[in-house]
């Protein structure tokens, strides 16, 4: 029943509140010109791997060469679309109502698959219907998709939620979150590694690789008013993480009273927001050993 009554809350709650949105950020901006230049440079280095195999395998086409072949240049018709093609998959978790995800794709220049998902069928509708010239305009490379990305097994539903997703049998480059991760975090009061954020991360971890168990250059990013994350400082499927502060402009965020969320009450509900990067462990795999370990007491028991 769980899972059925998260679901229940979240359709609920975006039909009260269409227009609603977690970090609102004064220099929206800001936030996604962070993100862009890491994907960009994701995408070329795809592009020139891309390259490098290619031409790898015309050499060896023309080593074998019985004189016959129309390859090539102006023997294959489909060179130049595969050539256009995005090397770039990137998924949203818990997308809500925000644009967050189409900006970022509109700066990239449209290089990229992006499927944007949700929990909430009653948010993706509103999604889809607000933005339905610009799905039809991005041919194929922007989805919106119900998605849940933690599928408590504690009821009788399908929880095969990610074996659907459009592109790449399910795997991405990157991963982003602008808000799912802090619902759980905000559910509990000791920040405690529980059921539920253990499975989000490691499900996580099993998007973020090509099908080949290729993993470099993975990354999943978490934006989020909270200077610290003890879930994935301590998450074992994460080998860096790097900080950044998007400005020194404060974000509001979405009908939360600061009193509610922490000892360090203040009178406004706007905060610094700060965006986490982080890469892939290729070491890990869920569900072999340990999900967390405490960072300090390992540093302290090495002492």
């Amino acid at each position: 029943m769980q899972r059925s009554q998260t679901v229940d809350f979240w359709n609920q709650h975006h039909e009260r509140q269409r227009n609603q949105e977690w970090i609102v950020h004064p220099s929206s901006n800001s936030l996604v010109q962070k993100i862009v230049p890491l994907l960009l440079d994701l995408i070329e280095q795809r592009a020139k791997g891309r390259a490098t195999a290619k031409g790898r395998t015309k050499r060896g086409d023309e080593e074998g060469d019985d004189g016959d072949s129309h390859g090539g240049p102006d023997g294959d018709p489909h060179e130049d679309h595969e050539q256009q093609q995005p090397t770039l998959n990137v998924l949203e978790i818990g997308c809500g109502t925000s644009q967050f995800s189409k900006e970022i794709f509109t700066a990239i220049g449209k290089k990229a698959h992006f499927v944007v998902t949700d929990v909430s069928q009653v948010c993706i509708d509103s999604n889809r219907k607000r933005d339905a010239a610009f799905l039809q305009e991005s041919r194929g490379r922007f989805h919106y998709q119900v998605l849940d990305a933690v599928s408590c097994k504690d009821d009788d539903e399908n929880d095969d939620d990610d074996a659907s997703l459009p592109i790449n049998g399910g795997h991405f480059d990157v991963v982003l979150d602008k808000g799912c991760l802090d619902t759980f975090l905000f559910r509990s009061a000791r920040n405690v590694h529980d059921s539920l954020t253990t499975s989000l991360m490691n499900r996580i971890v099993s998007w973020l690789g090509d099908n080949d168990g290729n993993s470099n250059g993975k990354y999943y990013i978490v934006c989020s008013p909270r200077p610290k994350i003890k879930v994935l400082r301590d998450f074992q499927g994460w080998n860096k993480i790097e900080r950044f502060v998007v400005d020194d402009e404060l974000a509001d965020l979405e009908g939360i009273d600061d009193e509610s969320q922490d000892n360090t009450s203040t009178s406004s509900s706007t905060r610094q927001v700060y965006l986490f990067i982080c890469s892939k462990n290729d070491n890990y795999t869920p569900g072999e050993g340990p999900a967390f370990v405490d960072v300090y007491q390992k540093e302290a028991d090495n002492h």
